[in-house]
């Protein structure tokens, strides 16, 4: 099962991937490998940690990707057990209005379930993504 869920997490990541190259249009975003119930975690600055629902997920997109283009590269994903993977993620973008350019590295964890993300959680420190899993280097 691990192995399946890497390949569903880089299928998942493909759609992502073609939703940017059309420009993060949100009438455009199919969410069908989110879970209904899905629970997204993050932390990113001035927007709740947590999001819930398909919908949820949608108007989190929207006000992060408000202030700046972004785009997001796979850069590795791993199995964690049978329901979770490690996905090692580089982001890069340009502020809209400012044109001033930024990159950072992200490290999520998705736990899987019927074939859909159940939950997200999103670390910006790699150590700290490492620990959550209970993975090593």
């Amino acid at each position: 099962m691990s192995e399946e869920n890497v390949q569903l997490a880089r299928q998942m990541f493909a759609v992502l991937a073609e939703w940017q190259e059309d420009g993060f249009d949100p009438a455009k975003l199919e969410l069908d490998f989110l879970h209904p119930d899905v629970e997204w975690e993050t932390r990113w600055p001035g927007l709740p940690r947590f999001s819930y629902g398909r919908k949820g997920v949608l108007e989190w997109t929207v006000r992060v990707l408000e202030p700046m283009d972004m785009y997001l590269e796979l850069v590795d994903v791993r199995p964690i057990d049978d329901e979770r993977v490690f996905l090692s993620l580089h982001a890069s973008g340009r502020g809209r209005e400012s044109g001033v350019p930024a990159e950072m590295d992200i490290w999520d964890i998705w736990t899987l379930r019927d074939g859909m993300i159940y939950r997200r959680q999103t670390f910006y420190d790699r150590a700290e993504a490492l620990e959550a899993a209970g993975l090593r280097e």
